[in-house]
């Protein structure tokens, strides 16, 4: 029973890893026995225990040292234990059949282990391995999970091998070859042997979380992939070089830090390959393809390297093209299908541009930082920005849709549809972006200027048609050192139309930096352009006031006062805020708001301020507010109803910018009227 536990337990670990369960046994032996080879002893296990020295378990008794030991197909017993004393030298060992585990007393083998297991249950080596002789293994799975320290080379033709041990291939200095079939490495193991791998049936290295190989990696013509599980990464530290395809397999992460120089193509079939230098991806002659489903992850500059990008990506990995850390060039990128750039480390730079291959893709940028794109480019298709910054340096023929991020540059794109998100022309504030068809900004999106003087500011040319849609904000920033009468083109509309609706601001007046004030035009340069006007403005009066205030105020009763606000000129004002205080006894009830006016009051049965704001507010207008409260006060005590009013600038005369009047609270009084009677004059007769 524990015997079939434990073959049972080993089946579910060797295709929990993923090696094929069910491989077919290669026919026959590796090689035939030489004829000067010493006896072989074949296990039974037909013995009363599982010790190699119990001459039942074997089919023509105990072996001797020097002997060859074969682990056929059928043995009764599958788990034994070498008795022998430690470091007894046998000349090999040979598996034929499936299911064993193997453990007890370190041993030399001369002329190495053979294993050609039938597939299905695989082989475990529990103990440790020395001598001269190497390993060989053509088919089945089998696990090395000793500290082996043998010389002789491991040669991998097929089947897999699962390292449970750092020196699961014997000393350093022991070469490893894969053909065909793979190597898994159990967590947080690390080999230092060498490895040479390649081959037409696509060998491959399998990691789980914290395995690396830090040997030196060689490969032979053919395809060689490295993959690892889900979650997990294994790292290749040190130089990869040789002719051989690369494959990228698996749901995990293959890190590449050492210094590569193979010059074969690299696939990116699944998951993440991580880059974090600019050798990574060795020679630059056969680029790099990440299919729909994988993620390269640079944290490196690939001027030379042609990368080539289908899909969205690995879920986990942000884009087909993720950029993590640092600043980034790569030359030469090359859209092939709808795919997703993940820019969450600074910038990514396209010092090439961006290409395409065939017509009609999306690019989806993601991710909170930069991508920028210079150089020349043949992208003609979508851009979708959802999130951080694009930058156009240089010519763009792609259109950009703006969903969520900030579109800016000096150079020239496509067509532009501002939905959500920003339009910030120029770099740094400074320069022209230019957009080579229609501009369209919805609603919800924005445009935002910065005006220092002059000659340093941002603009915007467009060349087809410009629709504003609704009215979205318009941002101006900067100093606004721009001398009085001086106009400024924010929009240099060169399409055959006038512009299309207007921004928030409409036709009046802005203000830039607080006190200098622009006035807009949408009729200003050639006649279609966009434009602000430096105007000479003195400083606005504003006043805050309350009308008379009931002499009688009862506890309890509710009481309506109206506030007035006004500017009294002679400029517009603007951020303008005004507090309506109602007092600690005066409980809210409503509030009516003046037109254009945005209030927060306090929840109704609650004391406390109304705060009201508005953009700008002109001279000559008078802006009335009603509030409403309950009087929480009792007879005798005093109840107070104050406002204030303030903008963004100086106000000349600040004593009319703010009042509080304060009140006496009577006994509540439910009668509306009282009647006195006058008194009888009475002499007291009868």
């Amino acid at each position: 029973m524990m015997q079939s536990r434990i073959r049972l337990h080993a089946v579910v670990r060797w295709c929990a890893l993923a090696v094929v369960c069910g491989l077919i046994a290669a026919a026959g032996q590796v090689r035939p026995s030489a004829a000067a080879d010493p006896p072989a002893r074949a296990w039974t296990g037909a013995g009363a225990n599982d010790l190699w020295t119990n001459p039942a378990n074997w089919d023509t008794g105990a072996p001797n040292p020097g002997d060859s030991l074969l682990f056929p197909f059928g043995a009764s017993r599958t788990i034994n234990v070498n008795d022998y004393p430690e470091g007894t030298g046998f000349h090999r060992i040979t598996f034929s059949g499936g299911g064993y585990t193997i453990s007890g007393n370190r041993l030399s083998l001369a002329d190495g282990l053979i294993h050609q297991g039938p597939g299905g249950l695989p082989n475990t080596v529990d103990l440790r391995i020395a001598g001269a002789g190497g390993i060989t293994i053509t088919s089945g799975g089998l696990y090395l999970n000793g500290d082996n320290f043998h010389s002789g080379a491991t040669l991998i033709q097929g089947g897999g091998v699962v390292a449970g041990s750092d020196f699961a291939f014997g000393q350093d200095t022991a070469p490893v070859t894969v053909s065909s079939g793979s190597i898994h490495l159990d967590p947080n193991v690390e080999i230092a042997n060498s490895l040479t791998i390649g081959g037409p049936g696509n060998p491959e290295v399998f990691g789980r979380d914290g395995s690396a190989w830090d040997g030196v990696i060689q490969t032979v013509a053919g395809d060689a992939s490295f993959s690892a599980e889900y979650g997990a990464t294994l790292e290749l530290s040190t130089g990869v070089s040789g002719p051989a395809t690369i494959h990228k397999l698996g749901g995990g992460r293959v890190l590449l830090s050492g210094v590569n120089t193979f010059s074969g193509k690299v696939y990116v079939e699944d998951g993440i390959l991580e880059v974090t230098r600019d050798e990574s991806l060795g020679g630059s002659q056969q680029g790099t393809i990440v299919h729909d489903g994988g993620t390269l992850r640079i944290a490196a500059d690939f001027i030379l390297e042609p990368i080539e990008l289908h899909g969205p990506g690995d879920e986990d990995g942000g884009g087909a093209l993720s950029h993590e850390m640092g600043i980034n060039h790569l030359g030469n990128v090359t859209v092939a299908d709808d795919t997703t750039i993940h820019a969450n480390g600074n910038i990514l730079r396209l010092t090439n541009g961006l290409k395409q291959s065939g017509a009609g893709h999306t690019v989806t940028k993601t991710g909170n930082h930069m991508l920028e794109i210079e150089g020349t480019s043949t992208f003609a298709g979508v851009v979708d920005l959802q999130e951080g910054t694009l930058s156009v340096r240089s010519v763009f023929p792609g259109s950009i849709e703006v969903n969520g991020g900030v579109l800016s540059g000096n150079g020239t794109c496509g067509p532009v549809t501002v939905h959500t998100g920003i339009l910030v022309p120029g770099v740094v504030g400074v320069g022209m972006l230019t957009i080579d068809g229609d501009l369209q900004v919805d609603q919800t999106g924005q445009v935002e200027f910065t005006v220092d003087s002059v000659d340093s500011k941002s603009t915007l040319q467009v060349l087809g048609s410009v629709e504003i849609e609704g009215t979205p904000p318009l941002g101006v920033g900067g100093t606004g050192n721009v001398p009085v009468g001086t106009s400024v083109v924010l929009i240099q509309n060169d399409g055959p139309n006038a512009i299309s609706g207007s921004f928030s601001t409409g036709h009046e007046q802005l203000a830039v930096a607080g006190s200098h004030v622009f006035e807009t035009s949408y009729l200003g340069g050639n006649g279609n352009d966009l434009t602000i006007t430096r105007i000479e403005v003195t400083s606005p009066d504003l006043t805050a006031s309350v009308t008379p205030v009931p002499e009688v105020l009862a506890a309890g009763a509710q009481v309506s006062i109206t506030y007035l606000a006004r500017n009294d000129g002679p400029g517009t004002a603007y951020e303008v805020g005004l507090v309506i205080s109602g007092g600690a006894q005066l409980q809210f009830v409503s509030v009516t708001v003046a037109p254009g006016w945005q209030c927060t009051p306090p929840a109704v049965g609650v004391a406390g301020p109304i705060l009201c704001f508005r953009n700008k507010m002109a001279p000559g207008v008078d802006h009335v507010f009603v509030g409403t409260f309950t009087v929480a006060a009792v007879a005798g005590q005093s109840v107070t109803f104050g406002t204030a009013i303030e903008y963004e600038g100086t106000d000349p005369d600040l004593t009319n910018n703010g009042v509080a009047i304060t009140k006496q609270v009577s006994g509540a009084d439910s009668r509306p009227f009282r009647r006195t009677l006058p008194g009888i004059a009475s002499d007291g007769g009868g």
